[in-house]
């Protein structure tokens, strides 16, 4: 285990804690079992969607400063990116030598979050590309390598680049700053006594504790007042309206999700600006047909290399693209991602209010160059007297690529629809208005 102090001074960072997973109906007997085991002395816990998290640390806490799970904060922050690995070099305070911190996340789960020497770090890419070269003799590659992307702050390019090469994936994206001194941690993932497990992991509320006994004794008693009332009542068809119908199909079916949308842009345009030689993206329009069109403006690259690379990256991503010259100028089509928000099993109806005041707020901790604004209520389903949502309209001005990252994070797992809008850029900055609709439950 390594902890590490920020350059501010404000907290702590604790890297590779023991970690454990949780899943099924007894989590926090799980837990329990698990720091029995272990023992130490302080937990960081998060329960959410069935799925039960603890890292357990037996660093001496007594600082008046606060210990954070880095790995956990991360790999929350980039939930729509399942599979990458995040390397920054270190300062260590106490030998004054350079370490490096190496983070990997597959398939949305936390591999390893070390930090380590030089040799250390060789040896665990060195052992990624061994692993690269296992299942592509099994035709595993493609789900296991197809998505892997690496994030790296004050790495030698060349280096990387080396270990990009071999891995056959698209070059690192290397961050104008640390993540270690950027990344704002949530209080979920604070170390605080191991007393407190129960109070991170038990189910919130005495309702969620009860709702599944008073469920069973209510069927009881509707099925003995069934059977009783059989033979003396007339069967009696009674119509019920169902005010989420209509959601429901938006949600599960129809819905244009946007937080795929940003991770798409996102991944597109740092694709198209690693590989399209020559040309340079400009503009980018989601239209209301759910096309995503992104306009090129020629710097020296030839038609026919254009053509290839946008055959290469929607074979990559499986995403039909289709570029074009228009009166506008060039231009690569791409069907916007249309991934459902949600599965039947696990559909989720927000407060309106909680909703708005979320993403608003996400917006103004994480997203500085991004303001939003209120524009109007919408009747999604005018038979519904329970279902509303909000148009709100998201001001990029001076925003980065990496803004795009957090907008998909923060409207992650939420119901909430890209409309329309574009962004231009200058530089490596983009200005521009995209328009969203938050949809939920009208306790306004």
């Amino acid at each position: 285990m390594y902890n590490y102090l920020r350059q501010d001074h404000k907290f702590y960072w604790v890297f590779s804690p023991v970690r454990k997973v949780f899943t099924g109906r007894d989590i926090l007997g799980q837990a329990n079992a698990a720091h029995d085991e272990y023992k130490m002395p302080y937990i960081s816990a998060s329960r959410k969607n069935g799925v039960g998290r603890l890292s357990m640390s037996d660093f001496d806490q007594g600082s008046s400063k606060s210990f954070f799970d880095f790995a956990e904060q991360v790999r929350l922050d980039y939930i729509d990116i399942p599979n990458f690995i995040y390397v920054e070099s270190i300062a260590d305070t106490a030998t004054e030598n350079e370490k490096f911190l190496y983070l990997y996340i597959k398939n949305g789960e936390i591999q390893l979050d070390n930090v380590c020497s030089k040799d250390s770090l060789d040896r665990e890419f060195s052992l990624l590309i061994e692993r690269l070269k296992f299942v592509t003799s099994n035709n595993q590659s493609q789900t296991e390598f197809g998505n892997l992307k690496i994030f790296a702050f004050g790495i030698d390019k060349n280096y990387l680049s080396d270990v990009t090469q071999r891995l056959g994936i698209a070059e690192a994206q290397h961050y104008s700053k640390a993540l270690t001194e950027t990344t704002t941690p949530d209080e979920e993932f604070r170390f605080v006594r191991a007393e407190q497990i129960k109070e991170r992991l038990s189910p919130k509320g005495l309702y969620q504790r009860w709702v599944p006994i008073l469920a069973a004794v209510v069927l009881l008693v509707v099925t003995g007042n069934v059977v009783l009332n059989a033979f003396d009542q007339k069967e009696e068809v009674v119509r019920v309206k169902d005010d989420w119908e209509k959601y429901r199909t938006l949600m599960t079916v129809q819905s244009p999700q946007a937080s795929n949308r940003f991770a798409q842009d996102f991944n597109n345009i740092r694709a198209f600006t690693a590989t399209l030689a020559g040309w340079r993206i400009v503009e980018v329009s989601h239209t209301k047909q759910h096309d995503v069109i992104y306009k090129l403006i020629n710097e020296g690259g030839f038609t026919g290399n254009l053509a290839k690379t946008v055959k290469t990256i929607s074979k990559k991503f499986g995403i039909p693209m289709v570029n074009d010259v228009t009166k506008e100028g060039t231009v690569i089509s791409v069907k916007g991602a249309n991934i459902p928000l949600y599965k039947k099993e696990s559909l989720e109806v927000w407060d309106l209010r909680t909703l708005y005041q979320t993403v608003t707020d996400d917006l103004v901790s994480f997203t500085p160059n991004i303001t939003a604004s209120f524009i109007n209520f919408e009747t999604p389903d005018p038979t519904s007297h329970v279902w509303r949502a909000i148009k709100l309209q998201l001001s990029l001005k001076g925003s980065t690529a990496d803004d795009l990252l957090k907008l998909a994070a923060i409207t992650k797992n939420k119901p909430i629809s890209i409309i329309g809008g574009s962004y231009r850029f200058i530089g490596d900055t983009i200005n521009g208005n995209i328009t969203l609709i938050l949809n939920g439950a009208e306790q306004w």
